[in-house]
Formats: structure tokens, sequence, C-alpha cells
């Protein structure tokens, strides 16, 4: 797998230098044995802006350059991860379901997506090949924790009779966030955070101090079920009314900032008895190993050497 990345990253940088003669092509970051060029940076700001269909424009690739570097650098940190164990297997229909939600999401067909990178300078190969990177961690996550996925039988039995017998209703929650690196970050700087909050505005906060992709979104995380949630985010906001935001939560190096745009209560309607076991098993399952992917992340953030060059 080794030779078949240097001979991508040869052809990469060949297609960059082609797209993208303008661009002066310096290293910006070395990541382990792997280095992030300026060239780099560039497709990918391009191709952020692309899939969130925001239009090219030089504010706005100023506005989530940071994102985008911050998206190479932990792309490169799970590379080298995957050379590591030399594991190359990934879910397809994962990858595939994403290619084609991508496209309904902007309206046009998976051969028109082809296009529009074409139109923009950006090769769609490329694109799927780094898409390929995060499933393939996914599977090596998975393989790395599944004998840890411990699953209490007998809570999701208590939990799934509650359901049957009873009902049982849930909330939802409509929310956003802020996310923020909390190496070197003080008490006075999230101060300035607050209060820059409160005078402009959650959304203006998003564009100004979020390093997370979803700032391409206003920090828009949309409708999530409270049992999909992790507890600390679900206590949080369970504390707020809408309109509100949380103290800053710890996650891993992270600090989140969650505001509460809207919330129902839903009663669940069951109908099948063995799908809704099936999903609680999945759903507890799949937050595992999202925690599992996270603190493995963190880790290589902590031990591999990461050299800024500016």
């Amino acid at each position: 797998m080794a030779k078949v990345i240097k001979i991508l990253c040869v052809i990469f940088i060949f297609i960059y230098q082609s797209a993208y003669p303008q661009v002066d092509n310096k290293i910006l970051v070395k990541v382990d044995n792997k280095i992030i060029t300026n060239y780099d940076l560039v497709r990918e700001t391009r191709t952020l802006l692309l899939i969130n269909n925001i239009e090219f424009n030089n504010d706005n690739y100023v506005k989530i350059k940071t994102i985008a570097l911050n998206g190479l650098i932990d792309r490169s940190l799970k590379l080298s991860e995957i050379e590591k164990y030399e594991i190359e297997k990934f879910n397809k229909l994962e990858l595939s379901s994403y290619i084609d939600n991508l496209a309904k999401s902007q309206n046009i067909t998976v051969l028109e997506l082809k296009k529009k990178f074409v139109n923009n300078n950006l090769n769609y190969d490329t694109f799927i090949e780094n898409l390929k990177v995060g499933y393939i961690w996914n599977s090596l996550i998975f393989d790395l924790y599944k004998n840890q996925i411990e699953i209490n039988t007998i809570e999701i039995e208590n939990e799934l009779e509650q359901i049957v017998n009873t009902g049982k209703t849930l909330q939802k929650f409509n929310i956003s966030e802020i996310e923020i690196s909390s190496e070197n970050i003080s008490e006075k700087k999230m101060v300035e955070i607050y209060k820059f909050i409160n005078k402009f505005g959650y959304e203006e906060a998003v564009k100004k101090f979020s390093t997370s992709e979803s700032s391409l979104n206003n920090g828009k995380l949309g409708w999530i079920s409270e049992n999909e949630l992790q507890n600390v985010y679900r206590r949080e906001l369970k504390k707020l009314k809408v309109g509100e935001i949380t103290q800053p939560i710890k996650k891993n190096n992270k600090l989140i900032i969650l505001k509460l745009n809207d919330k129902e209560t839903e009663q669940k309607i069951v109908e099948n008895v063995e799908e809704l076991r099936k999903k609680l098993i999945n759903q507890k399952k799949n937050k595992k190993l999202n925690l599992f992917s996270k603190s493995h992340l963190s880790q290589l953030e902590r031990t591999v050497l990461v050299e800024k060059y500016e």
C-alpha cells in the first residue's frame, strides 16, 4: 500500500502543478514523514467549498483555510497509522452512499458532480482517494477496539421493554457548535469569545472562532435525538432554553460551545421489536467507536511530530 500511496503522491503533485501553476508549492506542514504543501491546501480548501456548495471567492477561501489545513493534518495522521497497520479494507457501500447523498444535497447526479470537479480544476479521483482514508480509518478503529465495545445487554433489554410496554418519549435537539482548540487557550480568551457572542451573535462567533468543518454551515449540526448524543452533551443541552448556549464542554483537546436552536419531543412507536433492538445496539456501538476514534486521533496528535513552517 505504501508504494501505491507514493505513486499517487507523484501523480497528485503533477495534477496540482497543472491546475494551479501560479501557486508557490512550498511546504507548510510536515506530519511524521509526510508533507503538506501549499498546493494541498489550495486543493483541500477548494474541495471544501465545492462539496459544501459555497461560492468560490477570496473571502470564503480565507474563512475556511484553517479548517482545510487542520483536515489535511488529521488525514496525514490517519494515513500514517493506516500504513503502520497495513490495512486497506473499507466499507465500499458507505463510500458509495456518501457520494450519492452528496450529489442529492446539491440536486445533481453523481455524473454531474464529477463534471463539477472538472469545471473547477479539481480532480475527482483524488477526492475519492482522500475519502477512502476516512473509511479505512474507521475499519482500523473497529479492528483495534472491537473487543472493547461491550454492550450491556441488560440495559438494552430494559430500554427495549420500557419502549414497548409504555412507549417512550424522546427529546430531539436542533443544535449548532463552536469548536475551539483547548491548547494554550486562557480563561481570558474564553471570556472574550463569550463577550463576542453576546455582542455580535453566535453565527458570527462560529465564523471567527470555530475550527470545525461544521462552521461552513454556520456551525449547524441539525436535529439529533437525545439517545444519539454523548451523555455530557445531553446533560448540558437539557439545562438550556431554546436560544441559549452551553458553557465550554471539554472533548479531548477541544472545547465545544453548543447552542440550542430548537427542541421537540417524539413518541417512539414500535412496529418491529427485533429491528428496534438492533438499532439500539448499533447506536451504542457507533457511539463507542466514535469515542475511540476521537481518542485515538487525539493520542496521535500528542505523540506524532507535527512541524509547521509558517
